[in-house]
């Protein structure tokens, strides 16, 4: 058969197939509209999270992709080829070194699981003491917070051992020698007798443990080997000694505090067999009472005084503002004692009242008194020796006063600065001897003259002089 004319057979086949092709779209295909590696050339994402295959480590699932934010999960949810590092939902984890189920708050590590040594538990206040924790029993009155808790501290007196104690007077009731009585924090009142050789120390920093003088004295010491430590003192409504201490053996009180004590805030008696050291301790604002100073030394006794101060007490109706000492003691204090900034009431010195007793070494120092003897009161034949005299201040007897008939014998130290009228006062009967003392020149020179005698005779000195002072008058021939 022939064709129709201008028709040829292949090219309405051809034009059939042209015609069938035009009708689809060469980008649709059967993926829901995802991209596909077809004619179009777009890269594929088969779970649609926006990242091409080819860097997607996971295609199917949308969660993964580079830059995603890493979980908990195992799996690399920003394909960096690490798992569950920096995960946004690690939790803290913290130091556990004492094994005790709870971690140390400043020692923390952030991770999915548990590194060895961590807890989730971060209320350890001690991460050394396995049994220091916020699940452990509070124990009375052994100076640690046992459940993490300031709170919960039961109440107690005072411990002995494992023993404790409502009070502080049943555990020094209950004391036998060679006993530990650790005082508890807070205010303890009532009568307060050591007598059993020990140590009684407060358990918390010194004025957490507050004994209070009140129906008795504050503590009373009657053994024979005691150490005080750390113990604040002080009055409460009536009118008791602070710390009285009387032993024939040997009596430390260190770290302490004594203030506040109208009827006197020490009172030392050795019995001339026993001494008694004061290490770091302050005597403030204390007064003598009826017949005391702050610290009152009976007669023959020991006593030692290192890094004390006693200042700001007044004296009583017979006795120093500062220190009095007894006939036949001896006090020896180091180059970091001062008696500084007492007052006398009655005439008996501002800062020390000396009867036929020793006194070596220490500053007494700015001390004040209405009528007689700002620094040193001289009522016996007295020695001082190595002692700082300065700065005190009396109508007479600036630095010093002896009275009739007593000799005072000074070796070394100085006597400077002291005024209203004199270094030394002696009555006419009294007698002073000098061996190289500083008497102070120019500006540290004694107001009026260094040495005056009842009758109004003067004289000055200067350093290192040794001279003596008898039967009204002085041997300047002796002196510089």
């Amino acid at each position: 058969m022939t064709a129709a004319r201008g028709y040829h057979p292949r090219m309405l086949l051809l034009s059939l197939l042209l015609l069938a092709c035009g009708d689809k779209d060469p980008a649709a295909d059967d993926t829901g509209g995802k991209l596909t590696p077809d004619d179009s050339g777009a890269p594929l994402d088969a779970d649609g999270d926006g990242s091409p295959a080819g860097e997607d480590c996971d295609d199917d699932d949308p969660a993964v992709f580079p830059g995603a934010e890493e979980r908990c999960n195992g799996a690399d949810d920003d394909c960096d080829g690490d798992i569950d590092e920096g995960a946004a939902d690690a939790a803290n984890w913290y130091r556990d070194a004492d094994g005790d189920g709870h971690g140390d708050p400043a020692v923390s590590e952030q991770a999915c699981d548990a590194p060895d040594g961590y807890v989730l538990s971060r209320l350890d206040c001690d991460d050394d003491d396995p049994d220091v924790h916020p699940s452990a029993v509070e124990i009375a009155c052994d100076g640690i917070d046992n459940d993490c808790d300031p709170d919960t501290a039961p109440a107690g007196g005072a411990r002995i051992g494992d023993t404790a104690y409502d009070t502080l007077e049943a555990a020094l009731a209950a004391a036998v020698d060679g006993d530990t009585v650790d005082v508890c924090e807070g205010e303890h009142r009532g009568a307060h007798t050591v007598h059993a050789d020990g140590i009684v120390r407060a358990i918390g920093a010194l004025g957490s443990a507050v004994l209070v003088a009140d129906t008795s004295d504050g503590l009373r010491v009657r053994a024979d080997t005691v150490e005080l430590v750390g113990l604040e003192i002080t009055a409460g409504t009536t009118s008791r000694d602070c710390l009285d201490i009387a032993t024939t053996g040997s009596v430390e009180l260190r770290d302490s505090w004594i203030h506040g004590c109208p009827e006197g805030g020490v009172v030392i008696d050795t019995d001339g067999g026993g001494a008694v050291a004061l290490v770091d301790v302050e005597v403030s604002d204390c007064s003598g009472g009826s017949d005391n100073a702050a610290v009152a030394i009976a007669a023959d006794s020991t006593v030692t005084l290192e890094r004390v101060q006693i200042h700001g007490n007044r004296g009583g109706d017979s006795g120093a503002g500062g220190v009095s000492v007894g006939s036949r003691s001896l006090v020896t204090a180091d180059a970091d004692t001062e008696i500084h900034d007492n007052g006398g009431e009655s005439g008996f010195g501002g800062g020390i009242e000396l009867d036929d007793a020793t006194w070596i070494g220490g500053r007494i120092v700015d001390n004040e008194s209405r009528a007689w003897a700002g620094g040193v009161y001289v009522r016996g034949d007295a020695v001082l020796v190595d002692v700082y005299v300065a700065g005190n201040q009396a109508a007479t007897g600036g630095g010093i006063y002896v009275e009739g008939r007593n000799h005072l014998t000074i070796d070394g130290g100085a006597v400077v600065d002291n005024g209203a009228n004199e270094g030394a006062f002696l009555s006419d009967d009294a007698a002073l001897t000098s061996i190289g003392v500083d008497w102070g020149t120019g500006a540290d020179d004694n107001d009026g003259a260094d040495v005056r005698y009842e009758s109004g005779d003067s004289w000055r000195f200067g350093a290192g002089a040794s001279f003596v002072c008898d039967a009204g008058g002085c041997d300047a021939a002796v002196s510089p």
